[in-house]
Parts: C-alpha cells; structure tokens; sequence
C-alpha cells in the first residue's frame, strides 16, 4: 500500500487521488489470482483445513509459548538475532536491486536493451499503447521500482502510464524473483506456483485499472454520503473509499469460497 499510494502515486505521478485506483486494481487482482490458483495442484494431496480460533490474542499466546518451548533463548537474545535479520533482508533487497540496476545498464551498452524495447513497440501498439513505454515496460521484466518510475515519466498519455505500471507491479521483475528464492531457498516451498501468480498478477492488474475507474467513481457516489463531513477528515475520504469498496468485495468474495467448499463440485 505506501509503495502503491505513497511511491508511485504520490512520489512518481504526482497525483495522490490515483492512490485508491491504483490499490483498487491490484488488490483486485490479487482476489483473482487467488480465486484462479485455487485449482492449482487440485490433484496433489493435502492436509485437512486447521480450525481458526476468531481470539487471535489467545492464539498468539499459544504460539509464543510453544516457541519457547522449542527455542528456550532468552527474548532479548531472540530480538537481536531478529534486528541482524531484518538488517541483512535490506541489504539483500537493496543488493537485488543494484544488481539489476547495474545488469540493465550492461545490457544497454551491448544494445541488447534496444533489441529488446524493439520486441516491446509492435505488442504495445497492439494494445493501443504509445511506443514510448516499451523502454519501461521492457526493462521492467527484470526490476520494478525504477522501471515504474521509467514508465512515469514517459511522454504518453496518464491512462496509458497507468496501463504499464500496472503489469511492471503485477509481474514485479525478476529482482523480486530473486528475493523471494532467496528467502522460500531453505524451505519446502517451491518458486513456480509464486511465478505464475504474479504473471497472472500483472495482467488482470492490467485489465482492472483500464475497467476500473467508472465503476469505482460510481461506487464512490454511493458511499459518499456515510463519509466524515469534518474537513479533517477529507484528505483522508479516498483512502476510507478504497477501504469500504474492498472490505465489501472480500465479504462477497469469502461467501461464494465458504459456499464452493461447502459443495465441491
């Protein structure tokens, strides 16, 4: 959310009221990635559902108690192995992208990257998008956050930047790939259900911010009139806009999967 609304909207596009739009589209398509990955591995065997207690305090507790149990250390040594964790997960991140930084930058100097923005026009063009975001969208194959700035200030039209940031962010770029090898590398999991969720990602994000807007502006008429009217409140209006419009879309997204697991087809 603070990379959607504060990074890109506030930070490249200059127009923070794109925020909720931008927010709207992708946690959109994340519901449908998850609606469409449930048929994914339908085949293989899986444990039964565990019960979820509604008191998350009650089950923090257990949680923490059974993790003493098995990591008795003390809890100031725990945090600080915690503090050296996070700090080594900035520098991998920060190296991920400096990596590819460096890499896009090679690959400029041995005009592979023109070759590359040459294969991008013809598709772009196809879809109505001005050939001035082939460099971005190119180049966001590989790494996101400065190829979505790239495609920010390309010189086309606001729609159309909208339009290719939102599969660079969908995707996410090889760089984040990458990341999360790394982090999943010591577990069971395995990186190519993850990949073609965020292909997936990167298109329905696609089509949702080109379809998007008129429905959500009219949804917003709707629930304007249970807004706050103290002016304090009104920068925040289209933040609790998006929030309500989610909030209502996974209640009826959560009924229709109670009911399908209810009556599995």
């Amino acid at each position: 959310p603070l990379f959607m609304m504060g990074a890109v909207a506030v930070g490249m596009l200059q127009q923070p009221h794109l925020g909720p739009l931008l927010a709207g589209a992708h946690y959109g398509a994340n519901l449908l990635v998850g609606l469409l990955m449930r048929f994914y591995g339908k085949e293989e065997t899986s444990s039964p559902p565990t019960p979820v207690s509604l008191n998350l305090l009650s089950q923090a507790w257990k949680a923490m108690q059974r993790a003493h149990q098995e990591d008795p250390r003390p809890l100031g040594q725990l945090f600080l192995e915690a503090v050296n964790q996070a700090f080594q997960t900035l520098l991998t991140i920060g190296g991920y992208i400096v990596f590819f930084s460096v890499f896009l930058q090679a690959l400029s100097l041995w005009r592979i990257l023109p070759l590359l923005v040459s294969l991008f026009s013809p598709i772009l063009k196809a879809g109505g998008l001005s050939p001035q975001l082939a460099p971005a969208v190119a180049t966001g194959f590989f790494e996101m956050t400065l190829r979505t700035k790239m495609a920010s200030e390309a010189g086309a039209p606001l729609p159309e930047k909208l339009m290719a940031i939102s599969p660079i962010m969908g995707w996410a770029g090889l760089s984040i790939m990458g990341q999360v090898g790394a982090m999943i590398s010591r577990t069971d999991l395995r990186l190519t259900p993850f990949i073609l969720a965020r292909f997936l990602h990167g298109i329905l994000a696609a089509l949702l911010i080109h379809f998007f807007p008129k429905p959500a502006v009219q949804v917003f008429f709707l629930i304007a009139p249970l807004l706050p009217s103290d002016p304090i409140f009104q920068p925040l209006a289209p933040y609790f806009k998006i929030s309500l419009l989610l909030w209502s879309a996974g209640i009826l997204i959560g009924s229709i999967i109670k009911k399908l697991n209810r009556h599995p087809s």
